[in-house]
């Protein structure tokens, strides 16, 4: 996509007035205040600084801004696009069953939503990342903006706008390796999907190509009832052989047979105790964070010189061990497809193909993440809870040996 075609948008909104912000690169800032529904010839002129097949980006605008400004461009009057707005913010669920309900749909435009290439959820976290000042929303959202207090919003909004094309500009990177997956696997669309639901899409589009008799349909429906389950988990026999005789195989024997229960995507709380804070060393009072979600030294802020070693693929090769493919898939045929992308990958490193190789490490380390997303069609919370577990009890494990083959006064950190 040139440069010259890229526009980023943003609204703000109030009961009386929605104003919508509109930059394209290099040039300054417009906006529009709509106090009253628009008339056929603005909409017209709207359509035309976004349509025409250029980039529209923006943050979370595919699940919030996209819908409201459609039901401006349709007429809709302002109070109605501030109560749409506050019940997409204010209800626990996606934005489209909100909207739905609303008779709204998103735009048609060709938008980029910049939340999926962002994992902290505020645009207002990136803002100091990216060397801009953090500016707060100068107007109570749920009080009229008056019109003295309309050049200070406008203001704001010009520095939303500048933030999210700077941002935009930041994860350029991110957005051509999706560009080359799409011509990869001969997927269109991926740019407008999180790092998960890529890996996830490409994954279940390659074992839907091997399994003909397979829907993608039937594999969403079976991940969408692991939304709902019990399990009891136990560390994979592997991981046990690879522990034995140190201190992550006692904790392997207190967490077997563990009970889990997910409802609506969300696990819930333990009945039994879960190791949290795990000694490495008495010694040196080296502490470990054990949990369901990774392993952390707990001691203060410090500088050691020491060894690095790189693991090529740690986790993508976690992965390819028994226990750790979604429940709802075949696990050797997973493996087959998740096996190629690793060697592609690794293959595509080693001949200085940066841009195969960093589109092909977004693939494998994302589809971890697509593991523990209540949508997805990877969404699996006892293989996620194998990945996770089996990662760090091998971790303790090789901090203890590592550091009995060490003088006293070493650490280990993990």
């Amino acid at each position: 996509m040139l440069h010259d075609t890229r526009v980023v948008y943003d609204l703000e909104i109030a009961c009386n007035r929605t104003i919508v912000g509109i930059k394209a690169v290099g040039q300054m800032p417009e906006h529009l205040v709509i106090d009253a529904p628009l008339d056929a010839d603005t909409a017209a002129e709207i359509d035309n600084r976004l349509g025409g097949g250029r980039e529209v980006a923006g943050y979370n605008n595919s699940g919030f801004d996209s819908y409201i400004l459609n039901a401006a461009l349709n007429g809709a009057e302002p109070q109605f696009l501030h109560q749409l707005a506050q019940d997409i913010i204010t209800t626990r669920g996606p934005a489209w069953r909100v909207a739905q309900s609303y008779g709204a749909e998103r735009c048609t435009y060709n938008e980029l939503d910049l939340m999926n290439y962002t994992p902290r959820g505020r645009l207002k976290d990136y803002e100091g990342r990216l060397g801009l000042a953090i500016v707060d929303l100068p107007f109570d959202p749920h009080q009229p903006i008056t019109d003295a207090q309309l050049p200070e919003v406008v203001h704001y909004l010009e520095h939303d706008l500048l933030a999210t094309e700077t941002l935009r500009n930041a994860v350029e990177g991110d957005v051509q390796a999706r560009l080359v997956l799409e011509d990869m696997f001969d997927l269109p669309g991926l740019t407008k999907k999180t790092a998960a639901n890529v890996a996830a899409s490409i994954i279940v589009s390659e074992y839907t190509r091997a399994n003909q008799e397979v829907e993608q349909a039937d594999i969403k429906a079976a991940a969408q009832r692991m939304r709902n389950c019990s399990f009891a988990f136990y560390v994979p026999d592997w991981v046990r052989e690879g522990i034995r005789g140190t201190q992550a195989e006692q904790i392997a024997d207190q967490i077997d047979g563990t009970e889990f229960h997910v409802v609506d995507g969300v696990r819930q709380p333990l009945t039994r105790p879960w190791p949290e804070v795990i000694t490495l060393s008495e010694e040196d009072g080296l502490e470990a964070a054990f949990g369901l979600g990774g392993v952390h030294t707990k001691d203060s802020a410090c500088h050691y010189s020491g060894v690095s070693y790189d693991v090529a693929s740690l986790y993508p090769h976690i992965i390819m061990h028994p226990d750790c493919t979604p429940t709802h898939l075949d696990e050797a045929q997973f493996h087959a497809i998740y096996g190629r992308l690793i060697q592609r990958r690794l293959q595509a490193k080693k001949a200085g193909d940066k841009a195969t190789s960093n589109a092909l490490k977004l693939v494998l380390n994302s589809a971890f993440g697509a593991y523990n997303y209540g949508y997805s069609l990877l969404y699996s919370p006892d293989a996620f809870l194998a990945i996770t577990v089996s990662g760090q009890l091998s971790l303790l494990a090789l901090a203890e040996r590592a550091r009995l083959t060490q003088p006293l006064e070493s650490l280990v950190h993990v």
